[in-house]
């Protein structure tokens, strides 16, 4: 794949979209969200408009080729577009005098999926438009087709935080964090996030040459209670990809500041606040 390629095939959007909580997000969903979000992107770009865009299956299947069976991927598209029917975004936020705010409000106006004509319709609500259209700060850039590739949704979700930090090759995350991120089930423990999750991530990754040199610390309170003391924090390094290098070089020229070196922890949502995505 040439470099332009790989660019036209990534999608980048702010990295506040990564703060998102998919409950109940199955793989094809993920798959159909994101893929659903480029050409939203692509489109409100070269139109300068926000009417209702028109996708045909085969170009959703440009970047979902293992959908074969028409009838099946109409009803994955049918279910996942129910699914964003009720898609609600709730968002909790402090004044200036620390009192809460909470709004809830759709991710679209409207979705339609016609079965004879193989398109589906929709709009984006325009407040959202902003985390995937023009983003210049802040921004994740995820490879849509190695994206879509993966078939368990959780080496998905980390596939796209480790993509969100390719700026700096350090991943570094709170435990609780991670799992309410992932959506991990409250019944799995350490031993069983490691052995159904993390581990067989980090050998996809590997094998397919994602993220160079990863790897992969847990970091223990041995003041708690547990063997060997309480999981606290993950720690993901890999190498920073040469094209971030040299994006974050003229960047930094351009702002007139220097990049600092020491470990970067993802920032707790306090102002923002965690945003969920809820059926």
């Amino acid at each position: 794949m040439t470099k332009d390629k790989k660019i036209s095939d990534s999608l980048v959007y702010h990295n506040d979209l990564n703060c998102f909580t998919f409950k109940n997000f199955k793989a094809v969903d993920y798959n159909l969200f994101f893929t659903i979000c480029y050409y939203a992107s692509q489109n409100i770009k070269t139109s300068k408009s926000i009417v209702p865009i028109s996708l045909s299956f085969e170009q959703l299947r440009d970047f979902l080729p293992q959908e074969k069976n028409k009838k099946r991927f109409y009803e994955n598209v049918v279910e996942f577009a129910l699914k964003l029917n009720n898609l609600k975004t709730s968002n909790l936020t402090l004044d200036n005098e620390g009192y809460r705010i909470y709004s809830v409000s759709s991710f679209f106006d409207e979705i339609t999926v016609n079965e004879k004509e193989e398109k589906i319709v929709f709009k984006i609500k325009e407040k959202w438009l902003d985390l995937i259209v023009n983003v210049v700060r802040e921004y994740t850039i995820l490879d849509l087709r190695n994206f879509c590739k993966i078939s368990n949704k959780y080496t998905k979700n980390l596939y796209r935080y480790l993509s969100q930090w390719q700026s700096t090759g350090e991943f570094i995350i709170p435990f609780e964090k991670f799992n309410i991120l992932l959506d991990i089930p409250a019944s799995y423990d350490i031993d069983k996030i490691e052995q159904r999750i993390i581990f067989p991530s980090i050998k996809l990754f590997k094998e397919n040459n994602y993220f160079k040199n990863l790897e992969y610390i847990k970091e223990k309170d041995k003041t708690k209670q547990g063997q060997g003391g309480q999981v606290t924090t993950f720690t993901f390094t890999f190498d920073i990809p040469d094209e971030r290098k040299d994006k974050t070089l003229a960047l930094n020229k351009k702002w007139g500041r220097r990049r600092k070196t020491e470990n970067i922890i993802p920032p707790p949502p306090t102002k923002r606040g965690k945003i969920e995505v809820s059926f």
